[in-house]
């Protein structure tokens, strides 16, 4: 099984992205080959300047770097969609990797099991279910259990195979003819995971830690679009409420409760509190939080999911 790494960055990161990829070039079962692509200018013409001894930094490491210049910046999608056009074989697999994300050197081994396992399926570290009240989102990750989801995060690592592509122009237009057009431009997480569900694709996020697998460079990433997280929330919920209405994302989690039993059971917590003690809206406000999230927790330990941050649950 061939198996290749994809990856892009932006012009003020290549002094960011050495280690990154020093960790992917020498991972314990290594890829056959890793591509950088760096278009010409970024979207906002900005042009990439190699530096002259970048190269230099990952000489004598078992997987060879091949830096693949692109007529075309395509945004954040850079990081898969020129590889289309790279790579042929329709058997290959495609693992895409984020410049500032650090990976544990068995991750490519992981992945290479999983795609043995579940074969023609798109396999990520983690992704997120719409769902139904209170769970309207769910964010899978550190799962006890391989789970379906209805979009994957590039954020940790991807595994696509080649066939699920057809042709670059074909992807990274997809969804253009939209009102979203605009909204999937920085979203490619959403672009990509609506493409393979019209094509029935499943997307599946396995069961590995994502807390023993990866971990962010310190300080956030120059230009990084993390900096810009409040627009991209409310990119967020637009375009996944267009694709929950066009039936694209097809609530792929459900709670095994009655919708009615959770806030139930909080508010049923909050009458008592208030009746035995006297407290001011404040405290009863800061319990409520501390309740939703306690029953929360509960409740997806019994169907298998995992959540270690109040924000995983939107």
């Amino acid at each position: 099984m061939r198996c290749v790494g994809s990856m892009t960055t932006l012009p003020s990161r290549f002094e960011i992205i050495i280690e990154p990829l020093k960790a992917i070039l020498r991972q314990s079962d290594p890829l056959d080959l890793m591509y950088l692509h760096i278009p010409k200018v970024t979207l906002k013409g900005k042009p990439y300047v190699i530096p002259d001894n970048f190269m230099e930094n990952f000489d004598g490491l078992p997987t060879k770097l091949v830096i693949n210049r692109c007529e075309k910046d395509y945004g954040p999608i850079t990081k898969l969609a020129p590889i289309i056009d790279v790579e042929e074989d329709p058997d290959t697999y495609i693992l895409t990797f984020d410049d500032d994300m650090m990976v544990h050197r068995n991750v490519v081994k992981k992945m290479k099991e999983k795609i043995r396992k579940i074969p023609d399926t798109c396999l990520a570290f983690s992704g997120i279910c719409v769902g139904s009240f209170p769970f309207y989102y769910q964010g899978v990750l550190c799962n006890e259990e391989d789970q379906p989801v209805d979009w994957i995060q590039g954020v940790h690592v991807v595994a696509y195979k080649r066939s699920f592509f057809t042709t670059v122009e074909e992807l990274v237009t997809y969804g253009d003819d939209t009102p979203i057009k605009h909204s999937l431009l920085f979203n490619d997480d959403h672009r990509t995971s609506s493409y393979l569900a019209s094509k029935n694709i499943p997307r599946v996020a396995i069961n590995h830690d994502i807390r023993e697998n990866f971990f962010r460079l310190p300080g956030q990433s120059p230009d990084a679009l993390s900096g810009r997280w409040f627009h991209l929330v409310c990119e967020h919920a637009k375009i996944i409420s267009y694709f929950v209405h066009k039936g694209i994302y097809v609530h792929t989690f459900r709670v095994k409760y009655s919708v009615l039993i959770v806030p139930a059971f909080i508010l049923f917590l909050l009458y008592w509190t208030a009746k035995w003690f006297t407290l001011s809206p404040q405290i009863l406000a800061v319990l409520l939080v501390v309740y939703s999230f306690i029953i929360v927790k509960l409740t997806l330990s019994r169907i298998g999911l995992k959540t270690y941050s109040p924000i995983m649950v939107f």
